[in-house]
């Protein structure tokens, strides 16, 4: 079994199983590393994040906890989710709102978020809860973060390109 990772810790947890390779990459680049094994069996893809990213409160992932934002699977990335909500001009910040997270408010959460970091950059969730403060009635609110932060997440990690890199790759 051949697995990729990006994530030091997950890496670090690597099951002590002689059968198993486990690849310090993304999967998006198997290719590069599987050219002797083909033909391959068969590819399962674990799309997304681990339980442990969101319960590891310092890697920025989840709404629970006060921690700075940062979401990367791959540490050693620049593009984190802090430079996602600080750095991106408001269109396209909205581009990635309405695409990723589905937010039919996109432009307006943009420009909220935008008007916000002026005064203040945005580097935890309570900062951002701030910036959209407003935007949806208050039993909303926690839907409302859970979807920006899965948009920003695909965003930094650019899952949906990595995912189609796989796929195509596969053929």
């Amino acid at each position: 079994l051949y697995a990729f990772d990006q994530d030091d810790e997950a890496i670090a947890n690597k099951l002590p199983d002689e059968r198993l390779t486990l690849i310090k990459s993304n999967y998006q680049f198997f290719e590069n590393y599987l050219k002797e094994v083909i033909p391959i069996d068969g590819i399962l893809a674990d799309i997304g994040v681990s339980s442990h990213q969101f319960d590891a409160g310092y890697r920025g992932f989840s709404i629970r906890f006060e921690e700075p934002l940062d979401m990367r699977m791959d540490n050693s990335s620049e593009l984190n989710a802090q430079v996602v909500l600080n750095d991106y001009d408001e269109t396209k910040l909205a581009n990635v709102l309405y695409q990723y997270g589905e937010l039919y408010n996109s432009r307006q959460l943009a420009f909220k978020i935008a008007k916000a970091r002026i005064q203040q950059n945005i580097i935890t969730p309570a900062n951002l809860r701030e910036a959209i403060k407003g935007s949806v009635k208050p039993h909303l609110e926690k839907d409302l973060m859970v979807k920006i932060f899965q948009a920003i997440r695909i965003e930094v990690n650019d899952e949906l390109e990595v995912l189609k890199a796989l796929l195509e790759g596969s053929l």
